[in-house]
């Protein structure tokens, strides 16, 4: 391999390696933003007939109120018929949300876990 042949073949390789460089830095700031933010809070209900209005407050504020909720588990000891949870209409904040819970009859506690996933 002569001079000529061995420098473009360096130039080659460095124009390669600054386009991953590229697809890297990119691909790093993706991962962030998807990873930006999520946080978890949890509480438990006592004795409940029907449903109730849980207020859930984040450990953190998120930047503002586009982010995810997922409610993760329901859980009640002695509960009558099942237990749900849902997030309620219009109450999402960055500093937290509502969350209704029912059940046809729970005479002892429901545990709730939620988390807040921002993209």
């Amino acid at each position: 391999m002569n001079v000529s042949d061995f420098t473009s073949a360096l130039r080659g390789l460095a124009n390669r390696l600054s386009r991953l460089t590229v697809k890297v830095n990119t691909l790093a700031k993706d991962l962030a933003k998807v990873n930006a933010k999520t946080q978890r809070t949890g509480t438990t209900i006592g004795p409940l007939l029907g449903s109730t209005d849980v207020t859930i407050t984040w450990p953190e504020p998120f930047p503002d109120a586009q982010y995810a909720v997922l409610i993760e588990t329901v859980t009640g000891t002695a509960a009558l018929g099942n237990v749900h949870a849902t997030v309620k209409a219009g109450t999402k904040t960055a500093e937290g949300c509502v969350v209704t819970v029912s059940t046809l009859l729970n005479v002892a506690s429901i545990g709730v876990d939620v988390v807040g996933i921002r993209t």
